[in-house]
């Protein structure tokens, strides 16, 4: 069975044929210069797949066959939506805003959210951006990009009233997974993939965003650098100017890299749906785009 990606981008929501490279257009976002209608994070439940805009007041909700259903409304409109995860054992979601600093955990079944604002220690603007949730210890993880160093703030889960912990790891960092005990990002203003002791599992060639970690791949998003002026720098990701997804063994070899359409310039999220996903809520979902593969 081909591994089938999920993945967010100014074109809105895609797959991915790991195997064959082949991409799917499944809900088109806004690729002008607006990011109201952008696509970020995704997560799912037992039965849906959700996508987390930008400027959003909304939670945007699909079927297995990855069709539009409708939309969870949420209480506060989002100035910079980033990632959103679904806690399976609280039945709830989380979401953050970059630019507000803020973690949004909200009760789908009663509309009920609560609203944390997250900053590091010293800094002023922390463009709080990932999550990583610990299903038996009850932590969450709430990484700090703080356009610079950044810093992973640890929290029980669900009162987020006083950190347990903090790590200070990579530059612009995104995504969290663990090997060995150690925790994983993407440094992506150092375009490298790093544990928190800083050893450098991999070099990469763009800005690096959007990570699914399975038993045997590692799937990570490469973009190009956005500059002021809304273009794109691309820094040797082959001879194309596109985002690409670096397919990855779990040793860090490269073992192909997949390259999306043209308009395609910048990864957001990714997501692996028919597998465990080491980064995510290690829920898959399946869906039919997997039948007969």
């Amino acid at each position: 069975m081909d591994d089938i990606l999920a993945i967010t981008s100014k074109l809105g929501l895609g797959t991915v044929n790991a195997e064959t490279g082949d991409y799917t257009q499944c809900d088109s976002g806004d690729s002008g210069v607006s990011r109201a209608k952008d696509f970020f994070g995704i997560t799912w439940d037992d039965n849906f797949l959700y996508t987390l805009g930008r400027e959003a007041n909304h939670i945007k909700k699909y079927d297995r066959d990855l069709r539009y259903l409708g939309s969870l409304h949420l209480p506060e409109k989002l100035a910079d939506g980033h990632q959103i995860l679904w806690i399976e054992k609280y039945k709830q979601f989380v979401l953050t805003d970059a630019e507000k600093d803020m973690v949004m955990i909200l009760d789908p079944e009663t509309d009920n959210a609560d609203i944390v604002h997250i900053s590091s220690p010293g800094i002023e603007h922390s463009h709080v951006n990932t999550l990583y949730f610990d299903e038996n210890k009850d932590l969450i993880y709430i990484n700090c990009h703080n356009k610079g160093d950044s810093c992973v703030i640890i929290y029980q889960y669900p009162e987020l009233s006083k950190p347990v912990d903090e790590k200070w790891i990579g530059i612009k960092s995104h995504n969290i997974w663990f090997e060995n005990n150690l925790m994983h990002m993407c440094s992506s203003g150092r375009k490298e993939i790093i544990d928190e002791n800083g050893s450098v599992k991999l070099k990469c060639m763009g800005f690096v965003r959007g990570a699914a970690v399975t038993d045997d791949r590692i799937y990570a998003g490469q973009s190009g650098w956005r500059q002021t002026d809304g273009k794109y720098k691309f820094h040797g990701i082959g001879k194309k100017r596109c985002a690409s997804i670096m397919v990855l063994d779990r040793s860090y070899n490269l073992l192909k890299e997949i390259f999306l359409p043209p308009r395609i310039k910048e990864i957001f999220d990714v997501r692996i749906l028919n597998r465990f996903d080491y980064s995510h809520n290690k829920k898959p979902f399946l869906h039919s785009l997997q039948e007969g593969l």
